[in-house]
């Protein structure tokens, strides 16, 4: 693994001020890139898997209009909460598992012994974040439309307001997850247990419009499928749905005052 230590060396001793927290804040997320692309497994479940879904369920549903999903295409559908798939996986598992990681192999202990902020550690999270969730979008509108002929969304620039919105909350459960959790292995359980209910039944793998209306109920308290209803809602020219911006505003506040609080350099 490569040490975000040995990049914010480099720029320690450069101008001082806000501008040094900048670079030093840059470097982090650069070296934070680099390690994405190496991890097989987080490049795979953020990158990849999204992107199969699309070929498999566009494979088998195609996207002619359906009474089932709303007089829409099914990939129509279902391209949006693809998009929020990758976020629930940023979330979830690739942060608060790369935090821990850190805290465990003395990282964040090195770092704390430079001019590092823990502003610039969550900072550089979130940057990969928006950018993944912007690059895995841009690549599933492109092999979606090719392949499938999706719609893009009616409202380009609310939509990715939204999901800027979606990254910057569920990030901050992210930061509590790593926050309360004493090794890397309670990450993985703590992260298996919020993520794989959530795919199952947010809409993220299998389209809602399949659940009895029972289940549908019960999922929409879950926090990935307010960010789902949210996005499909923007991307088909509808507006704000206030309930879901109340859920994501909770989670960033409640989310962040308690990470904050809590966050531990050392284990």
């Amino acid at each position: 693994m490569t040490n975000p230590t040995m990049t914010i060396d480099r720029v320690t001793s450069r101008s001082g001020g806000w501008l040094r927290q900048l670079k030093m804040a840059a470097a982090m997320t650069a070296s934070e890139w680099r390690l994405l692309l190496r991890e097989p497994s987080a490049f795979f479940f953020t990158l990849v898997f999204p992107i199969l879904l699309v070929l498999v369920f566009g494979g088998i549903f195609g996207n002619d209009p359906a009474d089932g999903f709303d007089g829409v295409g099914a990939m129509d559908r279902q391209v949006p909460a693809y998009c929020v798939l990758i976020i629930g996986t940023l979330a979830i598992f690739n942060i608060p598992i790369q935090l821990a990681s850190y805290r465990e192999l003395g990282v964040l202990r090195r770092l704390r012994a430079t001019p590092v902020r823990a502003w610039m550690v969550f900072g550089a999270q979130l940057a990969i974040g928006i950018a993944v969730t912007a690059l895995g979008t841009i690549l599933m509108l492109i092999i979606g439309r090719l392949l499938f002929g999706v719609h893009l969304p009616a409202r380009p620039f609310a939509t990715a307001l939204a999901l800027l919105l979606g990254v910057i909350s569920f990030a901050s459960a992210g930061f509590l997850i790593a926050a309360l959790a004493t090794s890397g292995r309670q990450v993985q359980v703590v992260a298996n247990l919020l993520y794989f209910p959530q795919l199952f039944l947010s809409g993220t793998s299998f389209p809602r419009e399949l659940f009895p209306h029972w289940l549908r109920i019960v999922s929409d308290w879950l926090p990935l499928s307010q960010l789902v209803l949210q996005v499909q809602a923007l991307w088909f020219g509808d507006g704000w749905r206030v309930s879901s911006l109340i859920y994501l505003a909770v989670l960033f506040v409640v989310g962040n005052a308690l990470s904050i609080r809590l966050f531990r350099w050392e284990k």
